[in-house]
């Protein structure tokens, strides 16, 4: 008897255990069935809708052929959905394009070539594995072929005025030689050599349709992508106000046409410190200049306003106006 009774509650808590548990699976399943609800209605990831034309230096991309629209595609959603790297680049851009435009309108260079030095550096001043320095990430006997001084005291790639002058001198050569802008940008990253190669063993001169190296073959892509980003911000998403981008700092010049036996006490002299003269010239490279040829150098200074933001931003043309909507 006392046998069955065991039997009998082991029986019961069984049942119970099997209740309770069935109860608890349909909870937690009606749980995930709210929380995937929720998941599906805030996290929403959208095609691009690519435009209907596009050009580079009103060069046409052929938009019609399927592998251009795929590589298009490609890019415009790497770069649309890459935020952080697009975000600080459009912040970036208002800056260092100010300089840039107008060197290239007085070279009489295309004002597309300026989405080069956006995504050769992304506005950094890094250097490449391979060596490659500066915005337009010239190689040390580039650089120096197209006259710049390049040393460990001064590298000119640096200077976003003389190395932008470079790049104009270097790109027209180019475009002497290879008769069209989109060649002339697949050569900047391959090298002139490569491309003129590629294009005697295919027979054709058509970027579109050769076959390069990987990296060569997305890079126009890559530029008109960010293009159309800049252009239009709001309709990829992004949402800047001007005063959100990245200010001028005033400055002045001195020129200076001798050797510079030590920076730091230079920028003492000038009611500055090393670290801000360094910000303002990238291309001073040592605490010292030697300068025998007696060269003349701009050296770019901070007025006072440098170092109070909240002057800067006062001075933001309509502060709350959305960039380039």
């Amino acid at each position: 008897m006392q046998k069955r009774i065991l039997i009998i509650l082991i029986l019961l808590v069984a049942a119970s255990l099997q209740g309770f548990y069935s109860s608890y699976k349909l909870r937690k399943t009606d749980s995930d069935k709210d929380y995937h609800k929720a998941f599906m209605h805030s996290n929403k990831v959208y095609g691009i809708v690519l435009p209907s034309t596009a050009e580079f230096c009103d060069e046409e991309l052929p938009l019609g052929i399927y592998h251009v629209r795929e590589r298009l595609d490609r890019e415009m959603s790497v770069n649309t959905y890459w935020h952080s790297s697009t975000l600080l680049l459009l912040k970036k851009s208002r800056k260092y394009f100010k300089i840039i435009e107008p060197i290239l309108k007085q070279n009489n260079v295309p004002d597309d070539i300026k989405y080069i030095a956006m995504i050769e550096s992304g506005f950094k001043y890094d250097v490449s594995p391979r060596g490659a320095a500066g915005f337009w990430q010239f190689m040390p006997a580039t650089a120096r072929r197209y006259g710049l001084r390049v040393d460990d005291q001064v590298d000119e790639r640096y200077d976003l005025v003389k190395a932008t002058n470079a790049a104009c001198r270097m790109l027209k050569s180019h475009y002497n030689m290879l008769g069209s802008w989109t060649l002339v940008a697949a050569s900047f990253n391959a090298g002139e050599n490569r491309i003129l190669k590629e294009m005697e063993r295919q027979g054709t001169n058509d970027y579109y349709n050769m076959v390069l190296p990987e990296e060569t073959m997305r890079y126009l892509y890559r530029i008109i992508a960010i293009k159309f980003i800049y252009n239009s911000p709001t309709n990829f998403g992004f949402y800047l106000r001007n005063v959100d981008l990245y200010p001028d700092y005033p400055t002045y010049q001195v020129s200076v046409d001798s050797s510079i036996s030590n920076w730091i006490n230079f920028a003492k002299e000038h009611n500055t410190n090393y670290l801000i003269l360094k910000e303002l010239n990238p291309w001073i490279r040592s605490t010292k200049m030697d300068n025998p040829e007696k060269l003349s150098y701009n050296i770019l200074l901070p007025k006072k306003e440098y170092f109070n933001y909240d002057t800067l931003l006062l001075e933001t043309e309509n502060p709350d106006e959305i960039f380039n909507e």
